[in-house]
């Protein structure tokens, strides 16, 4: 809920009281005109990093491996896009830093440590997923006995 609040109310106005300072230090037009230009910008470093991170996740399950860097990565970058399409110098920050490959890496790394110490409190410890484990074989046997019961 204080999630919520914060994205509708509390982000909006700091993105309108941001540009009202920068308007009124720098003049409306040129405002305008460097929001258009970064959005622009945006879009450009969007589709740029979303092909590459396609492609990245062909070429995984081409070879049989689980892409999940590549899933984390394309909903960081769609994440970066839709703060990009917020009109805002804050919002255009925060979506310029999910475009950036070295931060983003960075956060996925965080996302999965914090799933893996099961912090979101999503999991708990016997149905956690951890691709470094090794796999047990085992036997079992069945009891003629107790299926006849």
């Amino acid at each position: 809920m204080r999630l919520l609040l914060i994205l509708f109310v509390v982000v909006p106005i700091v993105e309108l009281w941001v540009l009202i300072e920068i308007g009124s230090q720098i003049g409306a037009v040129t405002t305008i005109s460097l929001l258009l230009l970064t959005a622009f910008f945006g879009f450009h470093l969007l589709r740029q990093q979303g092909l590459n991170t396609i492609f990245r996740l062909r070429v995984k399950i081409l070879e049989n491996k689980l892409p999940l860097n590549e899933i984390f990565e394309g909903v960081i970058i769609s994440l970066g896009g839709i703060l990009l399409i917020t009109p805002g110098f804050l919002t255009d920050t925060l979506g310029f830093l999910c475009l950036l490959p070295k931060i983003r890496l960075n956060l996925i790394g965080f996302i999965l440590s914090m799933i893996k110490s099961n912090s979101f409190g999503f999991f708990n410890a016997s149905n956690s997923f951890d691709q470094d484990k090794s796999i047990l074989d085992g036997e079992y046997t069945v009891d003629e006995e107790k299926i006849k019961k």
